[in-house]
């Protein structure tokens, strides 16, 4: 019987973080302090791993690998929020846990402004501001997830 290879038993995924750099994460680095760093998430990115993209590297990878030096103790660098993968945005990512703590609770007391750019379909007015919620819908017309505005908001 042969030698197994050991590289067979390394994911995809542990294969792409092993060739990611410091400096390519740092391209996408946009503000940093001692407490926290933002990220530039470009769309097709997502942000944490789930059941369709357990192979591909996300934002939270990304912000593993850069602020490891930060883990203390049980924790490790984390963000307070996510973005849908096809949304390219800033991402804030903790990296210490009262750190975290503010960015949860400045979410949460809705005292963040959160300004969204989008491309829509059909005929909307040349400038015009939403200023309700949006939720996700699926729409059977388009096959696919869309944002629509929550009236109720």
């Amino acid at each position: 019987m042969g030698k197994k290879d050991p590289s067979a038993l390394v994911s995809s995924k542990e294969k792409k973080i092993k060739k990611t750099s410091k400096e390519s994460i740092q391209q996408r680095i946009i503000f940093e302090d001692d407490n926290r760093v933002a990220f530039n998430k470009p769309a097709g990115v997502v942000a944490h791993e789930s059941n369709n993209h357990w192979n591909d590297l996300s934002m939270n990878d990304y912000l593993e690998i850069y602020a490891k030096q930060y883990a203390q103790g049980t924790f490790k660098p984390s963000f307070g929020y996510r973005l849908d993968k096809d949304t390219s945005g800033v991402l804030i990512g903790a990296k210490n846990y009262e750190a975290l703590q503010f960015l949860n609770q400045i979410i949460r007391d809705r005292e963040i402004n959160k300004t969204y750019l989008t491309l829509t379909t059909g005929n909307p007015p040349k400038h015009f501001i939403i200023e309700k919620a949006l939720e996700k819908s699926y729409s059977g017309k388009f096959d696919r997830a869309q944002m629509i505005i929550n009236e109720k908001s």
